[in-house]
């Protein structure tokens, strides 16, 4: 019962997938995860150690409370960045 009510409640959740390309002759040469991402974890924990992260000291962090609401499977956040030698890293939630 447990095991399906924790894939009930993952199956309606904001997932983040994180694909990286590494350089030509590295290994591994792709890089895969899929995790939930829990937004009521992730809006505490910002909130409460947001200005002990370095990039985001000087950022507006309550803001990022409703960023994180507006994240659904319908309109994903995405991010990609292809490097000069051939790594590229891309990275979805929603």
């Amino acid at each position: 019962v447990f095991i399906l009510a924790i894939s009930f409640q993952s199956s309606r959740s904001v997932w983040v997938h994180l694909r990286i390309q590494q350089k030509p002759g590295e290994t591994p040469q792709r890089i895969a995860l899929s995790l939930p991402m829990p937004i009521s974890l992730t809006r505490w924990a910002l909130s409460n150690f947001g200005h002990k992260i370095p990039g985001l000291r000087d950022q507006p962090v309550d803001q990022y409370s409703e960023i994180l609401d507006g994240l659904s499977a319908e309109e994903p956040f995405y991010i990609h960045v292809d490097d000069d030698d051939g790594e590229s890293v891309e990275i979805f939630i929603g």
